[in-house]
């Protein structure tokens, strides 16, 4: 095979990649518009300030139920963006059912969620942001592990 040839394979395999199918989400996240896990950094689309990490975004390290996740918050402490439990590498379905925890806990705690977007890339979910209408971010220090 000619090296030409093996060029426009390897560019159209790398292309097909890139356009993968969305991945699977949270009846919760509906049809919110996605975001970029590899485009997101700490400054935006959230702006989160507590627990972000500008290589790996959330940084602060939680466990609910047994199950390992990192969250980061805005200022307000409206926002917790939630990855699963590494931000390097997403799985969907651990990524989906720990947002079913926290949401859980908050929900318990009586906070209303407004809005769920879903961070993901190349068919997978990494994680989740979700809003409230109230300050609930502090709760997650009761579940920081190190």
């Amino acid at each position: 095979m000619s090296r030409k040839v093996s060029c426009v394979l390897v560019v159209a395999l790398v292309a097909s990649g890139c356009t993968s199918q969305p991945a699977l989400r949270v009846a919760d996240a509906g049809s919110v518009e996605s975001v970029s896990a590899v485009g997101m950094g700490c400054k935006k689309p959230f702006a989160l300030t507590q627990d972000c990490s500008g290589f790996s975004g959330p940084a602060k390290k939680i466990e609910l139920s047994g199950q390992a996740m990192k969250v980061a918050g805005n200022e307000a402490g409206t926002v917790t963006a939630m990855f699963g439990p590494s931000s390097m590498s997403g799985s969907t379905a651990v990524t989906n059912a720990n947002y079913e925890l926290l949401k859980r806990e908050l929900v318990t705690r009586q906070f209303e969620i407004v809005k769920v977007t879903p961070i993901e890339s190349l068919g997978v979910m990494y994680g989740y942001a979700v809003e409230t209408t109230e300050p609930h971010y502090s709760v997650w220090q009761e579940f920081a592990v190190d």
